[in-house]
C-alpha cells in the first residue's frame, strides 16, 4: 500500500490504429549540489531515459544540468510538445 508521501502509475503502450500519438520526455537527474549531493539522482534518471525509449518516447536527459540548461531544455520541450504529442518531464 503505498504511504501518503508515495503515488503509483502505469505506463502503458498504446496499441491499435490511433496508436501514433507523439509522446515525448525530458528527464532531468542533477545531483552535484554543493550541500547535501545525491547518490542515484543521474543513475535513476538515466534507468528512467531507458525505460523510456523503450516504450516508444522521444526523450532528452539532462544529468547534472545548470539552471540555464534547464531553462533551455524546458522552452525547447515546450516547443516540440506545441506541435502535438503527449509528454513527460
Amino acid at each position: 500500500m503505498a504511504t501518503p508521501l508515495e503515488q503509483t502509475f502505469t505506463i502503458s503502450r498504446p496499441t491499435g490504429r490511433g496508436s501514433a500519438t507523439r509522446r515525448l520526455a525530458l528527464i532531468v537527474g542533477n545531483a552535484k549540489y554543493p550541500v547535501n549531493p545525491l547518490r542515484n539522482a543521474v543513475n535513476d534518471a538515466s534507468d528512467m531515459h531507458e525505460a523510456l525509449k523503450k516504450l516508444g518516447f522521444e526523450t532528452q536527459l539532462l544529468t547534472n544540468a545548470t539552471f540555464e540548461q534547464m531553462e533551455d531544455a524546458i522552452d525547447a520541450f515546450s516547443r516540440k510538445l506545441r506541435q502535438g504529442g503527449v509528454g513527460l518531464f
